[in-house]
């Protein structure tokens, strides 16, 4: 049985590569509405301690 091995230093003539291609200017991404999430996010900061008091509730229930 035959086999072929290619040394490092033949160059492999049979692989192309494709051209570089620039990527175009954009603007930058911008998210809407982050002003109203944030509000949003402050008025419900009341049921947080609500929220945190069940959890440990449930997981001393479950411990």
């Amino acid at each position: 049985m035959t086999t072929t091995t290619s040394s490092p230093s033949s160059p492999v003539s049979s692989v192309s590569v494709p051209a570089p291609c620039a990527v175009p200017p954009f603007e930058p991404v911008r998210v809407r509405g982050a002003r109203p999430r944030l509000r949003r996010a402050l008025r419900r900061g009341r049921r947080v301690p609500v929220v945190l008091l069940a959890l440990m509730a449930a997981a001393l229930a479950v411990a």
